[in-house]
């Protein structure tokens, strides 16, 4: 038996090891909730999108002007880490007065990892 146990125990050790915090369970997804497709009206008007966050996160937009946020993007929770988290968010459009199909992207990036993120393709066509 005591031989049985010196021999298990260098490979016991190694998967302790394994289980350490290096690998981090984090994420971050999004999703359409009103309109249930990523096709915005040419008026613009409010859409509003779940973000699915172990972390607190910033959404912002890749193009200046275009969208606004009712919270200026910024979420925090009291806890980070615990567990995902699901919160709806308003995005404000503006119209799309160009004359040409447009396309913007809302990001949601992690606050303490940005690396983390996750985003959205909207399409708007022109007045």
């Amino acid at each position: 038996m005591k031989k049985l146990l010196v021999f298990l125990l260098p490979f016991m050790m190694f998967f302790v090891q394994g289980c350490s915090k290096e690998y981090s369970l984090e994420t971050i997804s999004m999703s359409c909730v009103v309109p249930e497709n990523p096709i915005v009206s040419a008026d613009g008007g409010e859409i509003i999108i779940k973000v699915s966050s172990t972390h607190s996160f910033q959404i912002t937009c890749d193009q200046q002007g275009i969208c606004s946020f009712l919270r200026n993007g910024d979420v925090d929770y009291d806890k980070e880490g615990v567990a995902i988290i699901e919160t709806n968010h308003e995005v404000f459009v503006s119209s799309n007065n160009t004359g040409e199909e447009r396309r913007f992207y809302i990001i949601a990036t992690n606050k303490y990892n940005p690396e983390i993120k996750s985003s959205i393709a909207f399409i708007q066509p022109a007045k």
